[in-house]
């Protein structure tokens, strides 16, 4: 049995004395589990610095048709503040967004949260870091924690003549809802998981609907359960119910998803036979042989839907796989020069996942930039730190895992190991702590050397890897996950600045 639930709850007996000024930037799922850390280790001196006008991050940015988490819900929650009243095994952004209010509200987070805010630039200088806002306020802290996540910057295709087209168009993420598509020509482009949620959500509402596909994925059948009110309310009077659940999903889904990304042929060939089942509901062969991928289940991101064949093959839908040439006024042109006119585009091409907290503009000793940094590709020292970048954490960064765990506790587990760093620097009376060199290219190396033998680096390209070819998310098991933040920060591997 996985012990994460213990190992965050014995977590919470941290605390951090000296009373450090900590500026979180971000306040989506990462923002808001390390403001709750920072609380429950006794520090009152921090604020999350939003750029938007809410909280949520991800779900306060993605409300197009058919959004929803594609892993259970009760596995999307965190230890500390359980939802017994999800309304479907996987929840509606909605849901969510209303969920993560609720949780900043409950713990008292709002008063730290400064709307507004968007950080232009962190600098570094003699303990201290510098932040510069967008509309022009300074402001220092003792440490920083960039919890900006990784699907925040949306990707937009290189096609010609974007800036022509005579109707609305749109990226999934900045959905427009003041835009009509009801009983109209909708063209959506990308098949990833979102192009994948958003076709079922609106095919029976628009009259004709394009998806351009340029790589098939392979569809993972999960049905999405409906909780009768008689089920959340019993998990609301006895309280004690989500926690079992939750325990029982995270045990599921390591043994399932999560051993079969590091090797499992096994549970490789279950996930392998259920996606090719469900590819065989496609009816036409011509149509089915355009949905079937070239590369192995499970190389790229699993996307999740029991719906999407069915949309696609409805009668005024046509899967569109030759490549793009130009966007004109009246739509969309393919190579082969067919032009399919559109009434609204929708772009679903998802995010540079490899940005993290780039656009921060971080700047650490000696003025090394985040980018001179990483120039070799994203690194972090286990997930949460960086060498040359004194007090300054990552939830979210590189090294996560994204792949194989839930990311509510992946952020949570994250937060705590910070809220660690954060004791072992007040406990030894220094003014900075900072990964070394070597610690840190030891840990990249193992990193690097388990990739090899996942399923993500069976011959595809996908978002998990960067323009190097490497694979910048936790490449080990989640047992290996657990047991480095329960070991916490090890004084050998930290530089501890007086």
């Amino acid at each position: 049995m996985l012990r994460a639930a213990s190992v965050l709850k014995k977590s919470m007996r941290a605390r951090i004395s000296g009373s450090p000024k900590v500026i979180i930037i971000g306040s989506g799922i990462g923002g808001l589990a390390m403001g709750f850390k920072l609380l429950r280790a006794g520090v009152r001196n921090f604020e999350i610095y939003e750029k938007s006008d809410a909280v949520g991050g991800t779900w306060r940015d993605n409300r197009y048709p058919g959004v929803a988490c594609d892993i259970p819900s009760h596995l999307y929650t965190f230890t500390f503040f359980k939802n017994p009243g999800w309304t479907q095994l996987n929840a509606p952004g909605a849901e969510i967004q209303d969920y993560l209010q609720r949780l900043a509200r409950r713990f008292g987070l709002y008063r730290h949260i400064r709307f507004g805010k968007e950080v232009v630039r962190c600098g570094y200088r003699d303990c201290q870091w510098q932040i510069e806002t967008r509309d022009g306020e300074a402001n220092t802290a003792d440490a920083i924690v960039a919890a900006t996540g990784f699907l925040h910057v949306p990707v937009l295709p290189d096609i010609a003549g974007m800036d022509t087209f005579a109707g609305a168009l749109m990226h999934n993420s900045r959905w427009d809802p003041s835009v009509r598509i009801d009983g109209r020509r909708v063209a959506v482009i990308g098949t990833g998981s979102s192009g994948v949620q958003l076709v079922p959500a609106i095919v029976d509402r628009v009259r004709s609907l394009s998806i351009y596909q340029r790589t098939p994925q392979w569809l993972f059948p999960l049905p999405n359960e409906q909780y009768p009110l008689w089920q959340r309310f019993k998990r609301r009077l006895f309280p004690w119910i989500p926690g079992r659940i939750f325990d029982r999903y995270l045990q599921e889904f390591n043994t399932s998803l999560g051993h079969a990304v590091l090797g499992d042929t096994q549970k490789q060939k279950f996930f392998h036979d259920a996606c090719e089942q469900n590819l065989a509901t496609v009816r036409d062969p011509e149509l089915r042989r355009k949905l079937t991928p070239d590369h192995p289940v499970l190389c790229k991101r699993l996307v999740f839907s029991a719906k999407f064949y069915e949309a696609v093959q409805k009668n005024h839908c046509e899967l569109v796989t030759d490549p793009i040439a130009s966007i004109e006024e009246r739509g969309i042109r393919s190579i082969d020069g067919t032009l399919r006119e559109a009434d609204v585009i929708v772009v679903s091409t998802g995010f540079k996942t490899h940005e993290y907290c780039r656009s921060i503009g971080i700047h650490g000793e000696g003025g090394v930039s985040l980018d001179q940094a990483w120039s070799d590709g994203a690194v972090s020292f286990e997930s949460a730190a960086l060498a040359g970048f004194p007090n300054f954490f990552m939830v979210g960064g590189p090294h996560t895992t994204v792949g194989n765990l839930s990311y509510t506790t992946c952020a949570e587990m994250q937060a705590s190991y910070i809220v660690q760093a954060l004791r072992l620097r007040a406990e030894r009376g220094a003014r900075g702590i900072v990964p070394t060199e070597q610690a840190q290219q030891r840990f990249v190396s193992d990193m690097h050397a388990a990739s090899g033998k996942t399923v993500w680096k069976s011959g595809c390209n996908s978002w998990y890897l960067d323009e190097h070819g490497q694979l910048d998310i936790w490449s080990k098991s989640v047992e290996d996950f657990i047991a480095m933040i329960e070991k916490g920060p090890q004084l050998p591997d930290f530089r501890l600045i007086r």
